[in-house]
C-alpha cells in the first residue's frame, strides 16, 4: 500500500497497475488505500484528498444499445469527474476493457476511455492477473 500511495502521491499524473494471481488482495490494497485517505492516515499531502472512484465495466455498458449510447454514458461520467477533481479512477479486472465477453462493445469502452485517461489529469489504477497482462 505504501508504494502505491507513494507512486500516487508523486509529481505528475502518476497511474498503477497492480498484477497479481486471483484473490492475492490487488482490491484489497485499493480499498485499504481508500481507507487510510479517508480516516486521514496519510502525510503525503498530493494524495491527502483524493476520492476513489470504481469502474465496472458492466455497468458502464448496462442500458446501452449502440456505440453512440456508450460514447454518451462514458463522455458524461468523464466530465463528471474531471469536474470534481482529485479523482483515482479503479478499474478491477482492467482487462476487461481489451478482452470482455463482448468484444465490440469493451473495445469501444476502451477506445472511448483512452483519451480521458491520458490527458485529463485524473489518475487511475488497473487490477490484472499476471496471464491476462501477458496476453494483452
Amino acid at each position: 500500500m505504501n508504494e502505491v500511495i507513494d507512486l500516487l502521491g508523486g509529481e505528475g499524473s502518476t497511474n498503477v497497475l497492480l498484477i497479481g494471481p486471483p484473490g492475492c488482495g490487488k482490491t484489497s490494497v485499493v480499498k485499504g488505500i481508500a481507507d487510510r485517505i479517508a480516516n486521514g492516515k496519510t502525510d503525503i499531502e498530493s494524495i491527502r484528498y483524493k476520492r476513489f472512484v470504481s469502474i465496472d465495466t458492466g455497468s458502464l455498458l448496462s442500458g446501452t444499445k449502440t456505440a453512440g449510447d456508450i460514447s454518451e454514458k462514458i463522455d458524461k461520467l468523464m466530465k463528471d469527474l474531471k469536474g470534481s477533481k482529485d479523482i483515482v479512477l479503479f478499474f478491477d479486472e482492467i482487462h476487461n476493457l481489451v478482452s470482455g465477453s463482448n468484444s465490440d462493445n469493451t473495445s469501444s469502452i476502451f477506445s472511448l476511455l483512452e483519451p480521458h485517461l491520458i490527458d485529463s489529469g485524473l489518475q487511475f489504477i488497473g487490477a490484472t492477473n499476471v496471464s491476462n497482462y501477458r496476453k494483452f
